[in-house]
């Protein structure tokens, strides 16, 4: 049986970064309207982001998995 406090502790770290990512999207992106001088990160920052945080939750889970089980 899982370890119900490390389940949730992940839960709530992805809950932060989609919220934090949110929350960049707003204040970055063009959807509430511009500011004085809006940010444009390059679409390619954007990629490696998304890739670099796939790839960092699959190593943690794959290592807890295999601590775990």
């Amino acid at each position: 049986m899982a370890p119900f406090k490390e389940v949730r502790a992940v839960k709530r770290l992805r809950t932060s970064v989609v919220e934090g990512l949110g929350s960049l999207r707003n204040k970055i992106g063009d959807a509430h309207g511009q500011g004085g001088k809006p940010v444009r990160p390059s679409a390619r920052h954007a990629a490696q982001l998304a890739v670099n945080l796939a790839g960092a939750m699959a190593t943690f889970l794959d290592t807890w998995i295999v601590r775990n089980t």
